[in-house]
């Protein structure tokens, strides 16, 4: 059976203010001394009936969001606790829209004294003084033109009016929830090596730059933002649900590590930079003191499964499986995608953009054999990555006969 996968190239442009630094060093309870054993994150959508920890999740978020912005360890000064408590994970490779708890202004917990209804932290967090234009600096805007530093509250996919349009996010979400599923499993069954696996910069012997985990985290950032604070990278960590995300995103990693325990970080040059090191400079295990993380049981949580150029992909075989292509051989599926698979751009807003807009745009088509393995415990057995030009030859955007995918 071949694996097709659908890849564009697009820019993003990130940009940060270096601050005063603080030491945030989590949480030093709930281990214990004698086997080790940490709390387990939670899938939200199991964590919300925990009982007591999701009242006490929200009480604790709550409290945090009302501290005097001025406080270094306010939720505006991190932007970031109970003994095992820990923040869940939202899986957006298993449910791809954003889960109910995080859309209500109100929820319902059981506080000391009974039913409480409070204001749902998880669903937005009020500036309370806004940012002032050099916290926020106004040229940042959004899907509808307006600065992110006008909105008083942080919004998802936000309308004319600043309003959240959560029900717009979770159709995005739910469009690509196939691809999102299908790129979580490739990625953490095939790819072995870190720098692939890890970073969008990364260019490896098959020519070109493929699925990564860097590469699905910005997808959900800009999915869930568009055009809101979790598609505008400086201000992101600021809506709630990018904690839910990230915790997701740290599972992923600790999946695969659990998997590769010999595969670390490999050197590579940072072409952007980061807050601390200039741009052009190589990274190696001893950046970040990234050598300190390779053990995950080191850290405070556990996850219950272990007991600059953006580019992504677009998983094919959902789409040619719909279309009553059962049998996925390159003999069958390239005539078809040859005369079928057309392609359409849009801004964040949903107005249509002009091709001709994006000139560095490159569309193609790549497949790969996979087989299975005979035992339900093994990964599928991987063939070569091959280009197919024919299919977008002679299409706007798409790699011609000529080109080479960069």
């Amino acid at each position: 059976m071949a694996h097709f996968r659908l890849a564009c190239g697009l820019l993003l442009v990130a940009f940060a203010v270096l601050g005063d630094a603080y030491a945030i060093k989590g949480i030093q309870v709930g281990v214990d001394t004698k086997t080790g054993r940490r709390p387990f994150r939670q899938e939200f959508s199991t964590f919300k009936n925990s009982g007591p920890a999701f009242d006490l999740y929200i009480l604790a978020l709550q409290k945090i969001q009302s501290q005097d912005q001025n406080n270094p360890l306010s939720y505006f000064g991190i932007a970031d606790a109970a003994r095992t408590l820990r923040v869940p994970y939202w899986d957006w490779s298993i449910t791809p829209t954003m889960p109910p708890e995080v859309n209500q202004p109100i929820i319902s917990i059981n506080g000391p004294n009974g039913t409480l209804d409070v204001v749902n932290p998880l669903y937005n967090y009020t500036f309370n003084p806004k940012p002032s234009d050099i916290e926020f600096p106004p040229n940042v805007g959004s899907s509808q033109g307006t600065p992110v530093s006008s909105y008083h509250s942080t919004v998802r996919y936000p309308n004319s009016a600043g309003q959240s349009q959560p029900d717009r996010v979770n159709m995005q979400l739910q469009a690509n929830g196939p691809a999102l599923h299908d790129l979580t499993y490739q990625l953490i069954t095939q790819q072995s090596q870190y720098g692939p696996f890890s970073n969008i910069g990364y260019l490896d012997e098959r020519g070109g730059h493929y699925n990564s985990i860097e590469n699905m985290h910005n997808g959900i950032h800009m999915l869930v933002g568009n055009g809101g604070h979790m598609s505008n990278i400086p201000y992101s960590s600021f809506d709630p649900i990018f904690w839910l995300h990230h915790a997701n995103v740290d599972r992923l990693f600790a999946l695969w590590q659990a998997i590769y325990p010999n595969s670390t970080v490999t050197p590579q040059v940072n072409a952007a930079g980061t807050y601390t090191d200039k741009g052009g400079e190589t990274e190696d295990i001893n950046t970040l003191a990234s050598h300190s993380v390779v053990d995950t049981s080191l850290l405070s949580a556990a996850n219950p499964d272990i007991a600059t150029k953006l580019y992504g992909q677009i998983p094919l075989n959902h789409a040619l499986l719909a279309a009553g292509k059962s049998v996925l051989t390159p003999a069958n599926i390239v005539p078809f995608l040859t005369s079928q698979l057309n392609w359409r751009l849009q801004n964040t807003d949903d107005s249509p953009l002009d091709i001709g807009q994006v000139p560095n745009l490159t569309i193609h088509v790549v497949g790969q054999e996979v087989k299975q393995t005979a035992a339900e415990d093994q990964f599928p057995e991987y063939g070569q990555m091959q280009v197919y030009k024919a299919i977008t030859a002679g299409k706007a955007g798409g790699l011609g006969d000529d080109d080479d995918p960069d």
